[in-house]
């Protein structure tokens, strides 16, 4: 990885505010409970994220990096997963 890129002033998390993170839902073109689907949690709590109803319990920073990527390079969920399927491949089946 590059020694290059941009760190949080603290060093700490990289956070979102709920009103960015709607907008970047909105912006990929994600309902709540295909996000939901996307992050591997449910459509509640998507809402909750988005309403900002619990400020203990905001996205994760690899969600929050991956929507900003995703942005970026206007990169929709679905590429996205078509990528992570090319770079990651399942070599079996899970039971």
């Amino acid at each position: 990885m590059s020694d290059n890129l941009p760190k949080p002033p603290d060093g700490g998390p990289v956070e979102i505010t709920p009103e960015q993170f709607g907008r970047a839902l909105e912006a990929l073109g994600l309902s709540d409970t295909e996000a939901g689907d996307f992050f591997g949690v449910g459509s509640r709590v998507v809402r909750r994220w988005v309403a900002g109803e619990d400020e203990t319990k905001t996205p994760l920073t690899g969600i929050v990096i991956l929507l900003a990527l995703m942005l970026h390079l206007r990169m929709k969920p679905a590429e996205a997963m078509m990528l992570a399927r090319a770079i990651f491949p399942q070599s079996e089946k899970r039971p």
